[in-house]
């Protein structure tokens, strides 16, 4: 459903109100359904629409036994609304507005959003992004044998240098190409 995104400029409204309706079923579910020790433990956020921990919350009620329907399940380990394919401010500004406030969180490979539009070479999201807190700073996860599950911090490595290394490669590619001509 979020692959709509690459061809539209903004986010349709009435996929915008899907988004925030999914979230906040699920979060009501979790709420009705899980002891409040749990949801305590889960550290739900009640400032902003679930986003981040919306995976992990499933998670924990499929453990429970809880039946997800369908209509709210949400990707598992994908990572917040913004490592979806946004493109634009525009699209990211709707989000924002709309509750989706997760935009320094890890996906399961250990990226951030940042990460992912500077990949694309999306420079009006990518400044976005630091305009709303995203952090250049923030260390990058690494695992070894695709067991996401035993990520762990590579010491020292940030997402400025995951950037400055998608960077450098593109460079190197499209003059490789020129090189060929």
């Amino acid at each position: 459903v979020l692959q709509v995104l690459i061809y539209e400029e903004t986010v349709p409204k009435f996929l915008l109100s899907k988004f925030q309706e999914r979230r906040r079923e699920l979060l009501e579910l979790a709420k009705h359904a899980l002891p409040d020790e749990v949801l305590a433990d889960l550290d739900v956020p009640t400032d902003r629409l679930l986003d981040a921990r919306a995976a992990e919350i499933q998670k924990v009620l499929i453990d429970a036994g809880i039946e997800i329907p369908k209509s709210i399940s949400v990707p598992m380990g994908r990572g917040t609304i913004y490592h979806a394919p946004v493109r634009s401010a525009k699209q990211a500004d709707q989000l924002w507005d709309a509750g989706f406030r997760d935009i320094d969180s890890w996906n399961e490979f250990g990226h951030t959003p940042l990460m992912g539009a500077n990949a694309g070479f999306y420079f009006e999201y990518f400044q976005w992004l630091l305009h709303h807190g995203a952090d250049p700073y923030r260390e990058c996860f690494w695992t070894h044998d695709n067991n996401y599950d035993k990520r762990r911090p590579v010491a020292g490595l940030t997402a400025l240098h995951y950037i400055a290394n998608k960077a450098t490669f593109q460079i190197f590619k499209f003059s490789k190409v020129d090189n060929e001509s």
